[in-house]
């Protein structure tokens, strides 16, 4: 069973998922160029960053170190 996954092409940035409201997996233009294994590795490892929403959890935690700079963890 194949599914369909868009996917964006980037020349030399990737593999990564971008966007905080609507994110997209970024290959770069090199994968395509790749076996279809390390392809479907790649592209499963960016869906479980989409499946963990981590762009949202990034732009959180980005946002508490600006409203919050005295946080003695830091």
């Amino acid at each position: 069973m194949h599914h369909s996954l868009s996917v964006l092409l980037a020349e030399d940035v990737g593999p990564a998922v971008v966007g905080f409201l609507r994110s997209q997996i970024v290959l770069p233009r090199w994968a395509l160029e790749a076996g279809e294994n390390q392809r479907r590795m790649m592209l499963r490892h960016e869906q479980e960053h989409l499946a963990a929403r981590d762009p949202r959890l990034i732009l959180f935690g980005a946002a508490m170190l600006v409203l919050m700079p005295w946080n003695p963890t830091m």
